[in-house]
């Protein structure tokens, strides 16, 4: 395949996902009869992809997805639920490295700084739920490279 023909096929799969539907507007209509049981400003802000304290399950999910942990626990007040997000990011790494280099009097080995991205997770958010309604909830910010 030719440089023209590999162009051309990234802009047209840009232009695709471009013209697809939002994934709140996929998870709204998953749930399009909770969603027409939240109040108008429950749906404004799962609209937005936001959250509050006091939103049902159903309006954190149309906002922010699927989490990608759940967890149980049990206080004095009764259960809670928790749902785990995960960022990710690429972190860095340097070490020092060696490479054989051939010059006319001979072979040397030159020391280099060699550099690698690897990918990580870190928790990225942390939504607590009682009773199905959102108590309380908290970001993390992303591990420093």
């Amino acid at each position: 395949m030719n440089f023209k023909a590999v162009t051309v096929l990234i802009c047209c799969g840009a232009m695709l996902c471009a013209c697809a539907t939002s994934t709140v507007d996929k998870r709204r209509s998953e749930r399009m009869a909770a969603y027409q049981e939240l109040t108008p400003e429950f749906q404004k802000l799962a609209d937005t992809g936001e959250i509050k304290v006091g939103m049902p399950k159903d309006a954190v999910y149309i906002a922010w997805g699927k989490p990608d942990d759940i967890t149980y626990s049990e206080t004095e007040g009764g259960k809670l639920e928790t749902w785990l997000y995960y960022g990710r990011y690429m972190k860095e790494y340097r070490y020092w490295n060696y490479r054989s280099v051939s010059r006319s009097d001979g072979e040397y080995l030159i020391r280099h700084l060699d550099t690698e991205y690897n990918p990580e997770s870190f928790l990225k958010a942390e939504l607590v739920f009682s009773g199905g309604k959102l108590v309380r909830w908290n970001t993390l910010p992303k591990p420093q490279n």
